[in-house]
């Protein structure tokens, strides 16, 4: 949506420290290694992975930690596939300039 999404602090519950960690793992992730090659990804993968070892962050195995997006209500990760969001389709309203489009 326009507004982005919008976290309700009562999901959290009694866990917020676990919601804490999941959103500094994903914003490292992304600071740290958005721009890396696919082969470097690879290999911060590891290394996220071993940080995120002694807290209750673990991504699945399947893929590299990249395909994964926090997932509030379960309070884990979800493949980007699999977010309802990221699935409609993008139509900005006609003459919007370049610079006021958000995607």
């Amino acid at each position: 949506t326009a507004e982005g999404i919008r976290y309700p602090t009562s999901t959290a519950g009694d866990d917020y420290a676990g919601h804490i960690t999941l959103v500094a793992t994903f914003c490292l992730l992304w600071a740290a290694g958005g721009t890396l090659t696919e082969e470097s990804r690879r290999k911060f993968d590891v290394a996220i992975r071993e940080m995120a070892s002694d807290v209750a962050v673990s991504y699945p195995a399947a893929e590299t930690a990249f395909e994964y997006v926090m997932n509030y209500k379960s309070h884990g990760w979800m493949n980007w596939e699999e977010h309802n969001a990221l699935k409609a389709e993008f139509n900005p309203e006609a003459n919007t300039p370049y610079h006021k489009l958000i995607v």
